[in-house]
């Protein structure tokens, strides 16, 4: 339900009888139509054959001249925005933000990447197989060769042993020059095409999310409701215009779901490039340990990995202070936006609340016998029950109201639940610098990490309870509003009609 813009946009220029401030009109006196519904009698001059369904009925659902002795409910459709909305924002399937969606997944779909790396990997590793079984059998034959010398005089034990040194030195040099092979044949297959993919993907990633954060800096508010605070004194002005109908403008909360998975796909690029660096290092380094380990110098291979380790370590380092940098960043422009949209939810429902909170308590509290309401005609031609039981259309009209308020608090829950999912990543981007600074600085690994997997544990009950807290406390204000007078005359109603024998369960669908 909701107003059709089209519809909306032909009353703005019609005049009021109501609310015109005529003549006629009594100044403070309250409308007899509700504001956002005057110039409904109004005749379009367009006809009836190509106006749309709803808007037909719209058109035809209030009367020429109200009945006082009958309560007008219409406010229960007109305040509240569309529902069952057209793109809701957990669907995340609004038109507007196709590209942005089909931008997202090119980035996170990281299936050449993998099959490049894994290529290369088993053509290394086929390569290390015949490598190590030709090195096993140069071997065999070598010493096999000694002994049959060895064994027909051929040979001293003193030739022998320099001839198994000069064999082993041999076999150093082809094992280097096989671990150098691989690295030479790893910068042009497998890190100079992912780097500049990687790279590119990732300078991608930053516009996308640039774009998102420039459509939010100007995105309208969650609801179209505005009320002038200039105008709250005059009866006559304050007008709370309808939401139009659908959804022309995506919600915020999908554009920060939206900026969410951007940002991850852009860490998941980081971690990429971070770990094709780190393979391309641990390959150079083989190429400079490997004789050392081949010819058994212990002290110079323990001295050129101890290099290596201190500068990976170097590098994670940065890594993870410059991701934690992002974190933060993004976590401080999530906020604001959250900020910013659960206080327009809230304006927006305060703004109808005490609208349909009026229409409820118009509602007899005790005895529903003799109480009358108006009903538009379309609804009885649709529903031939209402002029037995009208009080059908009034528990139908109850229960929309109720779902299509509590969007504002369901959108509230949303945003708060989306800045709960961000400020943990930023919590656990600030543990995994403080556990990779206090390795580095030589404590003991498994201690470190068992502390630091303690100290989440504690931080994310920590941030639960928040969340609960700030849930709670907007649970509490719907309820308080709007919610507990919705239910408790949903209640009143149904039990009238069980008591008359016109309840039916579809009625709370």
């Amino acid at each position: 339900m909701g107003v059709p813009r089209e519809v909306r946009l032909q009353w703005q220029d019609l005049p009021s009888p109501i609310l015109g401030g005529g003549s006629g009109s009594k100044q403070g006196a309250e409308p007899e139509y509700p504001p956002e519904k005057v110039g409904w009698h109004q005749e379009s001059d367009q006809g009836t054959s190509s106006t749309p369904r709803h808007n037909q009925f719209w058109r035809h659902s209030a009367p020429n001249t109200p009945d006082p002795r009958k309560l007008d409910v219409s406010r229960l459709v007109t305040l509240p925005p569309p529902y069952p909305r057209h793109y809701p924002a957990m669907n995340n399937n609004h038109p507007d933000l196709a590209s942005v969606r089909t931008n997202l997944r090119s980035l996170t779909d990281l299936s050449d990447v993998h099959s490049t790396k894994e290529a290369f990997r088993t053509k290394a590793l086929a390569q290390r197989a015949q490598h190590a079984e030709e090195a096993s059998s140069r071997r065999r034959e070598m010493r096999h060769n000694i002994q049959e010398q060895l064994s027909l005089g051929q040979m001293t034990f003193a030739t022998a042993a320099a001839a198994e040194s000069q064999f082993n030195e041999h076999e150093a040099l082809l094992s280097q020059q096989a671990v150098q092979t691989e690295f030479d044949a790893f910068q042009p297959d497998v890190m100079a095409p992912l780097h500049a993919l990687l790279s590119e993907r990732i300078t991608k990633a930053n516009a996308g999310i640039a774009q998102l954060q420039s459509s939010l800096s100007v995105s309208p508010s969650p609801s179209s409701f505005t009320a002038a605070a200039d105008d709250v004194d005059d009866p006559s002005k304050n007008k709370i215009q309808p939401q139009e109908e659908g959804d022309e403008m995506p919600e915020l909360l999908e554009k920060l779901n939206l900026l969410k998975w951007m940002f991850e796909a852009r860490e998941t690029l980081h971690r990429e490039l971070f770990e094709l660096e780190n393979e391309r290092n641990e390959r150079y380094r083989d190429v400079v340990v490997t004789p050392f380990r081949a010819r058994g110098e212990g002290d110079k291979m323990g001295e050129a990995e101890g290099f290596f380790e201190h500068d990976a370590q170097e590098r994670k380092d940065s890594f993870v202070k410059a991701k934690l940098k992002r974190y933060e960043e993004f976590g401080r422009i999530v906020d604001d936006q959250v900020q910013r949209g659960v206080e327009a939810h809230l304006n927006a429902f305060w703004d109808i609340a005490p609208g349909l909170l009026a229409v409820v308590q118009k509602v007899p509290m005790m005895d529903l016998r003799g109480f009358d309401l108006h009903i538009p005609e379309a609804e009885y031609e649709e529903n031939p029950r209402y002029r037995e039981f009208p009080l059908q259309y009034l528990y139908s009209l109850l229960v929309h109201a109720e779902k299509a308020t509590y969007q504002f608090i369901e959108s509230q829950t949303n945003l708060m639940c989306l800045l709960h999912e961000v400020m943990t990543g930023v919590m656990v981007a600030g543990l995994n610098l403080l556990e990779t600074q206090r390795v580095a600085e030589g404590e003991d690994t498994e201690a470190v990490k068992v502390e630091m997997q303690e100290i989440r544990k504690a931080e994310e009950d920590r941030l639960i309870v928040d969340l609960k807290e700030k849930v709670s406390t907007i649970e509490t204000q719907w309820h308080d509003g709007l919610g507990n007078g919705l239910t408790d005359c949903k209640d009143r109603v149904e039990a009238f009609l069980k008591e008359q024998g016109g309840w039916d369960e579809g009625l709370k669908e």
